[in-house]
């Protein structure tokens, strides 16, 4: 039997023990850091290798023609390490052809605002005709690309077209200082892009150098049109094209009906790179037969529907505390029996909290934020014991404070410092939140102020529907790498019957407080560095890991006729339970089977020892959970607070082995 267990976070047991080589002697502790290492900048350097090569080969020789074993043999990687960063060819694909055309953003899109207007226009030309003629091959192989694959068509297409589009606004910004008000700057930009455009695309059919200079001499001749002051005079009145029409029958005359605007092209972005996400599901680390599929889609709407309301408008000025879980929306190891709620802060601003605390038993706040690494942190916390509460007509009512200097008058403080902080409870019951949600229990009433002073909210456009996408497509994709990332590493410990083993060596593998032990020799199918190349060590930072709380679990594998049997020793703490979890790092469903067991409901011996069973139907004992069909999938330990660590022994036993118990 191999089985796992950590403190802090599902995904400290995984990037601890990758860091450390698997064949250890009997009772021999390694020293770990909790992050450290190079494994991030090993990382990018090889999704760097990756797309460089690909890019080279997909100019080189197309993208039909190139194979993902052509970019792993360029890369000097294997085909699964390309497989892990990207899920297929046509990922690769985008994220190359996005960095490839970064330099036309920067160069292009972000003129000096604060140059003459005059040169800023010479400037923005003289930019993109050196773009063209240094980037020749990418713009030709743009084109070919557009031609030889329907596949890459729309993505090609659209994003060049974005480009442009992009580029004609600023061009149109700089253009609406140079000429009268009555003038319309988006019709003379777009002429001056169509005369470029068309200097550029008959480069293709006619390369000589006079023709060239002859056309670029027309583009030209169009700018020192728009810089001369007498462009009105020069221009006859009947000439209404350029002008202003307020009183055109277009209902949105600020916008070209033939134009693909910022709120559209940020959606079809975030709908292509929500694709790209998908395909981690079915792709070679993802789903492994038909019910891990559909529960790897449904599991993608889950998490849209929770960054919807916890990224899509945050407003850290003025946050809330948004509930993160429910019965149908889990994710990143949730527990059934707790409520979890977030606000987004602001590292510079001073918050209150006021709390009027529930029917829990647990309550804690904490607060986590980036550090200069990118990864999450935990900056503060306080548990319920820590906290100073007043007896309010018989409630227990508490204010805390959020700053980066404590008050003078603060009784319950907590620090505020990193880049984008967040503020965490976390609220435990004796039962799951169905019986929160259904009045059995109440939940804690929270409120959160900025008592900072803050600008009144602003009117929202078209780039904050483009930022909030952005967090609604990152929160998805850390979140699906977290449970497919972690479930290739509990994979690699398997607890499955005697009968199945064929000889394989098992071993107990225990990592408490940064401290890792293996308790006899291990051999393992992958080295360190190969899982390290594997699992993103982001999944660390993005699971939030809680203070005081440890793990403990095994991924099994189990027939119909087979169960899996839990034997363990009560540990004094302030909770502690074992359920099951899907691939995805859900927690079974548990609206309609019990799924879990805690220690107010587990059944002990006079030695205060127990046993769990876990199978889809229960075989007649006192402490069951059912395992809802699954043959794969997680069974993990929670504890909080345990004054010692749990020990509990993982086996798989035949059901018609097992001893019929009273009930």
């Amino acid at each position: 039997m191999i089985s796992w267990a950590f403190s802090d976070s599902l995904v400290a047991a995984a990037f601890i023990w990758l860091r450390h080589h698997p064949g250890l002697k009997i009772k021999r502790e390694i020293k770990g850091t909790f992050m450290g290492g190079n494994n991030g900048r090993d990382k990018a350097d090889t999704q760097e290798r990756i797309l460089a090569a690909a890019t080279d080969l997909f100019i080189a020789d197309g993208y039909e023609a190139t194979t993902v074993r052509d970019i792993a043999n360029k890369a000097g990687v294997g085909r699964a390490t390309v497989f892990w960063h990207f899920s297929d060819k046509a990922s690769v694909f985008r994220e190359a052809f996005t960095r490839m055309l970064a330099p036309f953003r920067e160069s292009l899109i972000h003129p000096d605002s604060d140059t003459d207007p005059i040169k800023r226009l010479d400037q923005q030309i003289a930019s993109s005709k050196m773009f063209a003629e240094q980037h020749g091959s990418e713009i030709t192989a743009c084109v070919r690309w557009a031609l030889e694959s329907p596949d890459l068509r729309e993505i090609v297409v659209e994003t060049l077209l974005d480009l442009n589009h992009r580029f004609a606004g600023s061009l149109a910004e700089t253009v609406s200082e140079l000429i009268p008000e009555d003038r319309d700057p988006k019709l003379l930009a777009h002429g001056l892009m169509l005369a470029f455009d068309a200097t550029l695309l008959l480069g293709f059919f006619d390369p000589r150098s006079q023709s060239h200079q002859d056309r670029m001499a027309s583009v030209q001749a169009w700018v020192a049109m728009i810089q001369r002051d007498s462009l009105s005079a020069s221009t006859p009145d009947s000439s209404s094209a350029l002008r202003l029409n307020p009183t055109a029958n277009d209902p949105h005359p600020e916008d070209s009906k033939n134009e693909v605007s910022l709120s559209q092209s940020a959606w079809n972005r975030f709908t292509q790179e929500l694709e790209r996400v998908g395909h981690k599901i079915v792709g070679p680390t993802g789903a492994r037969n038909p019910r891990e599929r559909a529960e790897g889609y449904r599991y993608l709407v889950r998490l849209l529907s929770a960054a919807h309301q916890l990224e899509m408008d945050i407003d850290r000025k003025r946050p809330t505390l948004a509930r993160m879980m429910t019965p149908i929306r889990k994710f990143k190891g949730d527990g059934p029996d707790t409520l979890y709620h977030e606000a987004k802060l602001d590292e510079d601003l001073e918050y209150e909290v006021y709390v009027r605390r529930g029917d829990d038993i647990f309550f804690s706040l904490t607060v986590y934020a980036y550090d200069e690494n990118g990864a999450y942190k935990i900056v503060d916390g306080l548990f319920d014991h820590d906290m100073v509460f007043e007896n309010v007509f018989g409630e227990q009512v508490a204010k805390f404070h959020i700053s980066a200097e404590k008050p003078a008058h603060a009784v319950n403080w907590l620090r505020l410092e990193g880049a984008r902080p967040i503020l965490f409870s976390r609220e435990y019951f004796p039962e799951t939140v169905l019986a929160v949600d259904a009045g059995r229990y109440r939940s804690a009433i929270m409120n959160i102020e900025c008592v900072s002073d803050v600008p009144p909210p602003h009117v929202y456009g078209e780039r904050d529907l483009e930022a909030g996408l952005q967090r609604v497509l990152d929160f998805v994709e850390d979140a699906t790498d977290v449970s497919i990332g972690l479930s290739i590493f509990a994979g690699l410990n398997l607890i499955v019957h005697e009968s199945e083993k064929d000889g394989k060596k098992t071993a107990m593998t225990r990592i408490d407080d940064g401290v890792l032990i293996h308790e006899t020799d291990q051999n393992s199918e992958h080295s360190p560095q190969e899982l390290a190349q594997m699992i993103d060590p982001r999944l660390i930072a993005n699971n939030l890991p809680g203070p005081g709380i440890d793990y403990l679990g095994a991924w099994f594998q189990i027939q119909p006729d087979e169960a899996i049997r839990i034997s363990g020793i009560d540990v004094p703490c302030r909770y502690w339970s074992c359920q099951i979890m899907t691939r995805y790092l859900e927690s079974a469903d548990f609206r309609y089977d019990t799924i879990g067991i805690n220690n107010l409901q587990i059944k002990k011996n006079e030695e205060n020892a127990f046993e769990i069973y876990a199978s889809a139907e229960n075989p007649g004992v006192e402490n069951w959970i059912c395992t809802q069909g699954y043959s794969n999938a997680h069974i993990v330990f929670r504890t909080l607070l345990a004054e010692i660590p749990m020990e509990a022994q993982f086996s798989v036993v035949k059901i018609s082995d097992i001893e019929t118990q009273p009930r």
